[in-house]
This record gives structure tokens, C-alpha cells and sequence, in this order.
């Protein structure tokens, strides 16, 4: 089968929807013939290597979306005029409208997938909800990363449940490596007698990065030996760090900034369990999935996160983790236990790891993928 697939950015640029969109590209194509197109975006070296051809259309990085929205239709018609693909797969909707557009004159399948927020967060915009609910009702098939997502555009695109399948986002386990853990604390300056809670992620309120710091006068009155580090940048930075000086926890909090991939690795390994507190105001905003919940698991971290939306699918609560609400003393009574009990820290940290392996990596995402593909034809 001849498969286009439409994205709207692409490695090297970095970001969840840009490795997915890669994953499924070069996935797919060890079964079918697939060809890519997408925008380039800044320079950068470009350590994932294209197996598939991959088309990107330079714009530069200051155009708008509209502008980019007129290209897009203007290449794809071209493409499929003259390639004929068997099956478009767009990797978000938006992507997917001209395709949606052009899909009666041309004759092909559409698979979109549905990440999450992208689904609710134009709630106030009548139009723009319009477009997104004309372009999956086009589809003939449609993605959905979680169960919750799929309810989301189910809710708001008024689409049919059988129309949906979900297939949860993966971990590429063959970038991933887990160090010894005195030598990946020797490696990045950890101290040896020391618990450490680790969060990678963007700095963003979302996140829940606050209510961690808000629980470590009360974790270190009882565990002076406890260490928080915050892996990424994000607009939430500078307030976190505010918040250390009014705590009077800046000697308990690290944060590390951006950390480049390979070290990533250390980081991981280094520390006792992940945390990230992911928050859900409304509906606009939410984590559709949770993907670094499944990469921390590789790494056989115990694993404490907000119990809503994607990540509920991800934590097997009491079993490889902690779904909490994220009240300060549920902050500190998850990770005091871990502390207190290593039994429970060893068994949730295996568990995450077998949930990652047999679940949550990229191989069991392409191959169900592939077989959705497949049925298509």
C-alpha cells in the first residue's frame, strides 16, 4: 500500500507529536510504501535518520499557520495527483483538513490521529470546531492515543465509537539505557545517600511541578536526605524557583534545565521515582496520554501522577505507582511511602518497567497501526 503521511512539524525538531509522526513513518514502512510530508523546521543536526522519503517544505519558521494551511494544499494536490497514495495518515487533524478537502476528487483512505487537547482546546472558536468536526467526519478511520481521548472526541466531534480505535503512544526502547545507578549519579553529581524524585517534562503549570515543592518542607522534616530535581524549561521556571526561596528549599530542589538526550539516560537511571502531578482545570488543556510515565517505567521508576485524564492509563495504581489527586498530603504520603518502603519500591518499579515493555513502546503502537492500515485497503 502506497501511505502519505501528513505532518505538521518533524524531527529533527523535537517534540511528542514529531516522534510519534516518525515512529509511524518509519514503522510503516517496513510493510508499506510510505512518503512523508511535512515542513522543515529550525536547523538542527538531524540524529534520526530517514529510511522513508521524506519531503519538507521550507517556509521558514515565521509564517503563519494560514500561509502554511495554503501550501500544504497546494503540495498535497500535486502529490496525490501525480503519486496516487493508497492512504493518507495525518497525524492531527489539522493536518488532515486539506486532505479531508481534496479526499472526494481523489479517492484515498484518511487516518487521523487524535492526540488529546488539540480535540478540545478551540472550544470558543465556532469555526475552527467546525473544520475539526467536518474533517474527522471524513476520515475513514480514526486514532486515539488513550481511551480518554477517545472520549474527548467522541464528546466534541460527535463521531461514532466504532469509528475509533486507540492505540497508545510507545517508547522507543532501543534509544533508551539503563545505567548502574552509582555510576549514573557519579556521571550527573547526585549524592549517593540520598532519595531522589525526578520530573522531565516542560515547565508548566500542568505539570504540577508546585505541588511537589509545596510537599518538600513536609517530606524533609521527616527525610532531610530528599532531593527533588526538575528536568526541562518552560514558562513556570522562574516562579518554581520563587517559590524554593520562599520554602526555604533551594538546597532540596535541582533544577537541571534542558538536558540533552543522552543524558537523559542518567538522569533516569539516577533517581528512585518520577512524579509529575499533571493537573486538569478544564477540558481545554489535559495530557492526553502521559508518554514519559511509560519512558520513566523503562527505567523501573515507581511512578506518582495525577489521577485524570491519559495518565490513568498509563500508572496501574497501588501496582506500578501512585494516581493521586494532588493535594499536598497526598503528595507526601505517596512518597513517603516510597522512601519508607523499599519492598514496595522495587515491586512498583518492576511493574512499570513490564508495562513498558509489553505496552507502551513504539514496536506494539506501529504493529496495531499497521494492522488498522491494513484492513483499509
Amino acid at each position: 500500500m502506497k501511505v502519505l503521511l501528513l505532518a505538521k512539524d518533524y524531527p529533527p525538531t523535537i517534540g511528542g507529536v514529531e516522534n510519534y509522526s516518525y515512529y509511524i513513518a518509519e514503522g510503516l514502512g517496513s510493510n508499506h510504501k510510505v512518503q512523508v510530508l511535512t515542513f522543515k523546521g529550525r536547523d538542527r543536526e538531524n540524529t534520526w535518520p530517514d529510511s522513508v522519503h521524506v519531503k519538507r517544505i521550507n517556509l521558514g519558521t515565521k509564517v503563519s499557520e494560514k500561509i502554511k494551511g495554503l501550501f500544504l494544499i497546494i503540495y498535497l494536490f500535486f502529490y496525490v495527483l501525480i503519486k496516487k497514495p493508497d492512504c493518507v495518515f495525518a497525524t492531527t487533524w489539522k493536518v488532515a483538513y486539506p486532505a479531508g478537502m481534496l479526499k472526494k476528487l481523489f479517492s484515498y483512505k484518511l487516518v487521523i490521529t487524535c492526540h488529546g487537547a488539540e480535540i478540545t482546546r478551540h472550544m470558543d472558536s465556532t469555526i475552527t470546531m467546525h473544520r475539526m468536526k467536518e474533517t474527522l467526519a471524513v476520515a475513514d478511520h480514526l486514532i486515539a492515543v488513550s481511551e480518554y481521548t477517545k472520549s474527548k472526541t467522541i464528546e466534541y466531534a460527535h463521531v461514532p465509537a466504532d469509528k475509533i480505535t486507540v492505540v497508545p503512544n510507545g517508547v522507543d526502547l532501543s534509544r533508551m539505557n539503563v545505567i548502574p545507578k552509582g555510576e549514573a549519579r557519579k556521571r550527573i553529581g547526585f549524592e549517593n545517600d540520598c532519595f531522589y524524585a525526578l520530573t522531565v517534562s516542560r515547565v508548566d503549570s500542568r505539570k504540577g511541578h508546585e505541588k511537589v515543592l509545596k510537599a518538600i518542607p513536609l517530606i524533609v522534616k521527616k527525610f532531610p536526605h530528599f532531593r527533588y530535581v526538575i528536568v526541562g524549561n518552560g514558562p513556570e521556571k522562574e516562579k518554581l524557583q520563587k517559590i524554593c526561596v520562599d520554602l526555604n528549599i533551594k538546597s532540596f530542589v535541582n533544577f537541571a534545565g534542558y538536558v540533552e538526550t543522552e543524558l537523559l539516560d542518567y538522569y533516569y537511571s539516577a533517581a528512585d521515582t518520577f512524579v509529575m502531578i499533571n493537573t486538569m482545570t478544564d477540558d481545554r488543556d489535559f495530557e492526553g496520554f502521559g508518554l514519559v510515565f511509560a519512558e520513566a517505567g523503562f527505567y523501573r521508576l515507581p511512578l506518582i501522577g495525577g489521577n485524570n485524564s491519559g495518565p490513568k492509563e498509563v500508572i496501574m495504581n497501588k501496582e506500578s505507582g501512585f494516581l493521586i489527586n494532588g493535594d499536598i498530603d497526598s503528595v507526601v504520603n505517596s512518597m513517603v511511602k516510597l522512601i519508607n518502603d523499599h519492598k514496595s519500591l522495587m515491586n512498583f518499579g518492576a511493574k512499570a518497567r513490564e508495562l513498558t515493555c509489553e505496552k507502551f513502546n513504539v514496536d506494539c503502537m506501529v504493529e496495531k497501526t499497521h494492522s488498522l492500515i491494513s484492513e483499509l485497503k
